[in-house]
């Protein structure tokens, strides 16, 4: 049978907390920032094959699945659906 490690592990500090999950949101807010800009290049990627008259649908249909997603907010003053 297996022996218990409880007692030879020793738990983070609250400030060693503190420093992972800083971290953490540091590489998250990085990652964040590369999404942004790899999704702002796949978008203009598509514009720029897109004529005038499909300019507004590609933007509402790109923008429909980046909120689908939670990755676009509704701007100020607009309701969300």
């Amino acid at each position: 049978m297996g022996v218990s490690s409880a007692g030879k592990f020793a738990f983070k500090r609250r400030d060693e907390l503190d420093a992972l999950i800083d971290g953490f949101e540091q590489d998250l807010l990085t990652r964040f920032d590369e999404l942004v800009a790899y999704c702002n290049g796949y978008a203009d990627t598509i514009l720029s094959v897109t004529g005038a008259d499909d300019d507004e649908y590609v933007v509402n249909r790109i923008n429909a699945i980046l909120r689908e997603r939670g990755l676009l907010s509704e701007p100020p003053g607009r309701p969300t659906t």
